[in-house]
């Protein structure tokens, strides 16, 4: 007959107890442990992700909204810069303006010459690297990242991938933007890009000329300031813009860079009153 022996249920129950508890502690725990990090890992992994996410599809939505409104925004900046290039034309003479802007030149272009004709160097069209400067300069959000030094540097290079795949961009005008952001030269760009310019003009022999006026030149003076022109710079190609400056009361200024062909009466005037006072 089977008989059941107390002290064998009793140190069967504690054996399963004292195996439950090593159990528990050595296996179940770091078990769930692992679970646990795995879970918040991958619960990262997608905020990161969806972060990303979130972040290109807001510069899309301010890239289409700028485009949107390009020509309401570029009628008010011409309309702008209009009223500030007046007011200054108006508290400067015209020589300290010339003198001033002409330093400024020579720092700006201290800081920017080698990455001006690094760019330069690259072989992209003139027309690629105005493309990028559009990009660059869209928002201004995207200018504080890029040039913010608590944001990593993998992080800037993949908004560099995402915001200018909005445009085919040329993979090395792509590299050249992350090696700027590298060195940390993202907030010398707008002089780059401009110094970039000045650079191809000079080594296609482009000449980019602005002839000024107060009222709508005759053919005879349309046709001396292609001539001053052409005297001063027989081997280049000729680009010339015009723009409208009523202080200048009649006449015209031909102006490339910083030098200036004044033929304006305020021009003669000037030097009218510089020879009645001798100075």
């Amino acid at each position: 007959m089977l008989s059941l022996n107390p002290w064998d249920i009793l140190w069967t129950i504690v054996n399963l107890l004292v195996l439950y508890a090593i159990f528990r502690k050595f296996l179940f725990q770091p078990v769930m442990n692992i679970i646990h990090e795995r879970e918040d890992m991958i619960n990262k992994q997608f905020e990161d992700a969806q972060k990303q996410q979130d972040d290109a599809a807001q510069m899309k939505s301010e890239y289409e909204n700028q485009l949107k409104g390009a020509r309401e925004k570029a009628d008010q900046i011409i309309l702008d810069a209009k009223t500030r290039a007046q007011e200054e034309y108006n508290n400067k003479m015209e020589a300290t303006r010339v003198e001033a802007d002409h330093m400024l030149e020579k720092a700006k272009s201290d800081i920017a010459n080698e990455q001006e004709k690094a760019l330069y160097r690259l072989s992209v069209s003139r027309e690629d690297v105005e493309k990028a400067e559009k990009l660059f300069f869209m928002t201004p959000q995207l200018q504080k990242v890029l040039t913010s030094p608590v944001v990593p540097a993998a992080k800037k290079y993949e908004i560099i991938d995402q915001v200018f795949a909005l445009e085919t961009t040329e993979d090395v005008l792509v590299r050249y933007m992350k090696i700027m952001c590298r060195i940390g030269n993202m907030t010398e760009m707008q002089d780059i890009f401009q110094y970039y310019y000045k650079y191809w003009d000079q080594m296609h022999h482009v000449v980019r000329a602005d002839l000024i006026y107060a009222e709508t030149p005759s053919k005879e003076e349309e046709a001396e300031a292609k001539k001053i022109l052409d005297k001063n710079y027989p081997d280049s190609e000729i680009t010339l813009t015009q723009s409208v400056d009523e202080s200048l009361i009649g006449g015209y200024v031909v102006k490339v860079g910083y030098k200036e062909y004044d033929h304006s009466y305020e021009g003669r005037l000037r030097q009218l009153q510089r020879k009645l006072t001798g100075r």
